[in-house]
């Protein structure tokens, strides 16, 4: 018999905001295999210190046919004593797969005893994990013994992370049982995540399956539309024809859309131009502009120029807009002198200045200094106004003094206000009197005025009363009157 390694799955993160969906896939090999799969998002119930190994399938090495076998079953202490080691270090993955290896290797009927032990160790963050992966094992041999025991013992999020890997368990052995199962629980959040379980288990091994399980459903679940997400997934990845074509049928709505999104995405990763051509014919609406933002993105991420090549041919308006954008921030992250050069050819409008953002906004957040210094060596003209607007706000969010010094350093003029307007009022969020006293101190005329007109208005919105002190204390009367109305409208407000 052949068994597969562990599978802890959370296949709904991007749209599955209400519910996870984890499990564990079960076929045998002769020996327990070296290797289990989790999912990076399993972490969702459990808080990530910085430094926590997250088990990730991407990164996980397969099984080779010279792997020596796995030992036989572990003892219980000898398992304890592991998992105490993993939870103990969560950064070393040299642990987690020893410990999921040795949990691999029990049999289903002697998890029981050891869980009793199990739940008796401190209560560290890494423990549900583990918890879940025990109960995974113990449903392949007896589901409602693992449901029962899962269902009362430990944390709510326990309970919650513990059920669903059993769920799954199950499902993938007989689907039909543990949906009947699924269907007799009340209604609410914990019957959505079971039964999101259940067809990601199938949609595995039979997406067209998975599908009609879903579409057979009652209506009255809240998340039923987000489980298109790892049906469509799974069939995309292996036949993303039919996958776009049965996507296309569905009735029109967000499980059509999603769908759409879906294939658009796995199909991209796979062959981006192939994907583009097909998302091109769809019927014009949300979920088509939608599929075609996936694949641009998806694209622009492997090769940005061929992406970029497709923009001319897009229709005017917020889908092209939109693409270029994304593109350009795509572009940039490797190459932000290409991107740049790319946008500056592109004709005025909202898509050049979104592109111009996304360009300026990842490399400066990358290269503050280098960005910062190609762009106040642009020639003077709109493509330099709307660069240093972009630049000064990257590098006031990061450090308001470097980006200070940068703005100081720009010619005099409309150029440089353009530059300290938005380092003057990000700076004045944390300290509006020290952006009051640069203001007052090294600006002049309808500068200063501008300066002072957005830190006034800042301060009062934050606290109107310190504002209207400092307010007082201005020797100058048009900086007086230039703040005061700002204030007090605030102090009106407020009271």
């Amino acid at each position: 018999m052949k068994r597969s390694v562990f599978a802890l799955l959370l296949a709904l993160v991007l749209a599955f905001l209400a519910g996870l969906v984890i499990g564990r896939s079960t076929s045998r090999p002769s020996a327990p295999q070296s290797e289990t799969k989790v999912s990076a998002a399993i972490n969702a119930f459990v808080e990530k210190p910085e430094t926590r190994f997250t088990p990730d399938v991407a990164v996980l090495p397969a099984r080779r046919a010279e792997d020596k076998p796995a030992p036989g079953p572990a003892s219980n202490e000898d398992l304890l004593l592991a998992l105490k080691n993993a939870m103990a270090h969560p950064s070393d993955r040299h642990g987690y797969l020893e410990a999921s290896k040795l949990i691999d290797g029990l049999d289903p009927k002697n998890i029981r005893p050891l869980l009793e032990t199990f739940e008796n160790l401190p209560n560290q963050r890494e423990k549900s994990i583990y918890f879940s992966l025990l109960i995974s094992r113990w449903a392949e041999g007896d589901p409602h013994g693992a449901l029962a025991y899962a269902q009362t013992t430990g944390t709510a999020s326990d309970r919650k992370l513990a059920v669903a890997s059993a769920i799954r368990s199950w499902a993938e052995k007989d689907a039909t049982a543990a949906n009947a199962f699924v269907l007799q629980m009340a209604p609410g959040q914990d019957r959505d995540r079971a039964q999101g379980a259940v067809i990601s288990a199938l949609s595995e091994k039979d997406p067209e399956a998975a599908l009609n399980l879903l579409q057979s459903l009652p209506n009255g679940s809240s998340s039923r539309q987000n489980y298109y997400w790892p049906i469509f997934s799974q069939w995309a990845s292996r036949d993303p024809n039919t996958a776009a074509a049965r996507a296309a049928a569905l009735p029109p709505g967000s499980g059509h859309d999603n769908a759409l999104q879906v294939v658009a995405s796995t199909w991209a990763n796979q062959d981006a131009n192939a994907a583009f051509t097909w998302a091109n014919t769809l019927a014009a609406g949300r979920g088509r502009d939608s599929a075609m933002q996936t694949v641009l993105s998806a694209w622009a991420s492997k090769d940005p120029a061929a992406a970029a090549a497709i923009v001319p041919g897009l229709p005017a308006g917020q889908l092209r807009d939109r693409a270029i954008g994304n593109i350009a921030r795509q572009w940039a992250q490797n190459d932000p002198i290409a991107a740049l050069a790319w946008t500056q050819e592109l004709s005025d409008g909202e898509g050049r200045q979104r592109a111009m953002q996304g360009v300026l906004s990842s490399w400066a957040q990358s290269e503050p200094t280098t960005a910062a210094d190609y762009v106040a060596a642009m020639p003077a003209g709109k493509a330099q106004d709307d660069a240093v607007k972009s630049i000064a706000q990257q590098l006031a969010t990061a450090d308001v003094q470097t980006a200070l010094s940068w703005a100081q350093k720009l010619p005099a003029g409309k150029t440089r206000q353009d530059a300290l307007t938005p380092i003057i009022t990000q700076w004045s969020e944390s300290d509006p009197s020290a952006a009051a006293e640069f203001a007052l101190t090294n600006s002049s005329g309808e500068m200063r005025q501008g300066l002072l007109e957005n830190i006034s208005r800042q301060w009062a919105q934050n606290d109107p009363q310190a504002a209207m002190s400092w307010a007082q204390t201005l020797s100058d009367p048009a900086a007086r009157s230039t703040v005061l109305p700002n204030i007090i409208s605030a102090v009106a407000e407020n009271d």
